[in-house]
């Protein structure tokens, strides 16, 4: 039985300059690139929003307490 070599990413992008395979790839991986930025920012906004609720709470109960 033979393996068969299966390419992942397409061959056309590597050829050329390093601008123009960025190019290439942000073409034809915008949805990714979308997807990824999303992801990355809803996982900022859930770590930032409880810090600054939890420093908030923290700042008002040692402003009460004085």
């Amino acid at each position: 039985m033979r393996i068969k070599q299966v390419n992942l990413l397409p061959g056309d992008g590597f050829k050329g300059s390093i601008l123009g395979r960025l190019r290439y790839f942000g073409r034809h991986n915008r949805r990714m690139a979308g997807l990824l930025g999303a992801s990355i920012s809803v996982l900022l906004l859930s770590v930032i929003i409880p810090a600054f609720i939890a420093g908030g709470y923290r700042y008002r109960t040692a402003v009460l307490k004085e």
